[in-house]
């Protein structure tokens, strides 16, 4: 009786001119035989076209589903990326599950006056208190609070700003400091940018993701990480493929697998990954002066 009416509902769609029978007479034959709460016992391209009708309810249909349905959208909902995603995308689930062991590139010279003025205040004031510490020596002159001053957001030895010193040997030391945090920085930077594509890239072809924390267990009531994917493809389109699977007009309660499986079959899950050799991310400050105060330490 349930394949009945799900076959009568479903040609009714395709063809509802040509059929002796309407909507109404559908209902009015599922109330007769005490039908409604049988409809949702079939496959699951009898539940899309039960929740198109409106005979089940969101909740009800991603609850047969196997999905969630929250904040008016319908979420996958897997343990993270590399259960979602197949083997040739697991440098990405590493990413994205925030797993990747970053390598840092080699050290390289830079012309460290060209990020001078991205230093703060205390970056600044931990450079001076280094060349004191270290007892560097300018023009023949020890550097002390004296001669060596913070001032105007900048860093004076006497009247000549310390950066126009930089490439003097007796900074070397200081220099290789400031140099080596700058390729850190940048290094940080790349892995953001990194980051950043392979995201925009699979919200652009598959769906927003947000990771949630959510209780598992009756006694235990365990708080579990998730991720949570949102649905963006038509149900039409999954609708064709059961159709193949089942055929037109069969509603047989059969398991056809899972959503999952359905989504993998139609390779939904397959997104453009980024060109790994031209990424290059702009720095932070805030990181770069984190990284230079650091190393400042090592001196």
């Amino acid at each position: 009786m349930v394949n009945l009416v799900l076959s009568m509902i479903a040609a009714y769609e395709d063809y509802e001119s040509d059929m002796r029978y309407t909507m109404n007479d559908i209902n009015n034959f599922i109330a007769k035989y005490n039908l409604k709460d049988e409809l949702a016992k079939c496959n699951e391209r009898g539940w899309i076209v039960l929740w198109r009708n409106k005979y089940i309810s969101d909740e009800e249909f991603a609850r047969l589903m196997e999905i969630v349905y929250e904040d008016d959208n319908f979420w996958l909902v897997s343990d993270d990326f590399s259960d979602l995603l197949s083997d040739k995308y697991s440098l990405e689930a590493e990413l994205l599950n925030g797993e990747f062991d970053w390598t840092p590139g080699e050290f390289y010279e830079v012309d460290v006056e060209d990020f001078w003025s991205m230093y703060d205040t205390k970056t600044l004031q931990e450079i001076i208190d280094c060349c004191i510490k270290n007892e560097y020596e300018l023009e023949g002159e020890l550097m002390t609070k004296e001669n060596t001053k913070l001032e105007d957001d900048d860093i004076y030895f006497h009247d000549t700003k310390l950066v126009e010193y930089i490439g003097n040997e007796d900074l070397s030391e200081l220099k290789n400091g400031l140099n080596r945090a700058i390729c850190e920085a940048q290094d940080a930077a790349n892995y953001d940018e990194t980051f950043k594509r392979v995201k925009d890239n699979f919200e652009k072809d598959i769906g927003e993701f947000k990771w949630k924390t959510i209780k598992i267990g009756n006694k235990e009531n365990k708080d579990v990480e998730k991720l949570y994917v949102k649905f963006g493809i038509s149900w039409n389109d999954i609708e064709y493929d059961l159709k193949n699977q089942y055929g037109n007009y069969n509603f047989e309660d059969e398991n056809y697998g899972n959503l999952f499986y359905i989504l993998r079959e139609i390779d939904y899950f397959n997104f453009k990954t980024p060109n790994y050799d031209y990424i290059y991310g702009d720095i932070d400050e805030g990181i770069l002066n984190e990284y230079t105060r650091s190393n400042l330490n090592w001196i």
